[in-house]
């Protein structure tokens, strides 16, 4: 079995959960904090280092100069 998995940037504003999760609480996380044994995330299991990878990817794409993504009003793309 095959996973995709997507690294999404939080660029700011209120975070509103979806119908499905309406009333759900959140937080956000440090790595420290999710590599607590007691820490269960449920997708991906036991992936824990994922969430590591994410924060490289991150930051790798914040301190390139490539055109990743298109801007909302233009079309253009935007660069970082």
């Amino acid at each position: 079995m095959i996973a995709v998995c997507y690294l999404m940037a939080y660029e700011g504003g209120p975070v509103e959960p979806g119908d499905d999760m309406a009333g759900a609480e959140f937080r956000w996380w440090t790595l420290a904090e999710l590599a607590d044994e007691s820490v269960k995330i449920s997708v991906p299991t036991d992936q824990k280092w994922l969430m590591e990878r994410a924060v490289e990817l991150y930051r790798l794409w914040k301190n390139s100069d490539v055109e990743l993504q298109l801007s909302r009003d233009a079309g253009s793309p935007v660069r970082n």
